[in-house]
């Protein structure tokens, strides 16, 4: 004679126990996973797409991104005859 089914049942209700959260974790977690693999493919094509060899970021001394940078065009005038490559 084997257990009845509304035994088991009720013993997943009464049990906060991990199986029954399993119907709901796994979807999610396929979810974020091909999420997070969509962005970083999105971000690599883009980056691949538009980059350009000829093309340098001059940053300012004591700025610690190019939004603080603000090289003003007289400067870079002067810089750019260095960038040019061979």
């Amino acid at each position: 004679m084997g257990i009845p089914y509304s035994y088991s049942i009720r013993n997943l209700l009464t049990r906060n126990s991990p199986r029954s959260s399993l119907p709901w974790v796994w979807p999610w977690w396929s979810f974020v996973f091909a999420a997070t693999l969509m962005l970083s493919e999105g971000l690599r094509k883009t980056l691949v797409d538009t980059g350009s060899y000829d093309n340098a970021v001059v940053i300012r001394k004591a700025a610690n991104s190019e939004v603080q940078s603000g090289v003003e065009r007289l400067k870079a005038s002067i810089i750019e005859p260095s960038l040019k490559l061979p």
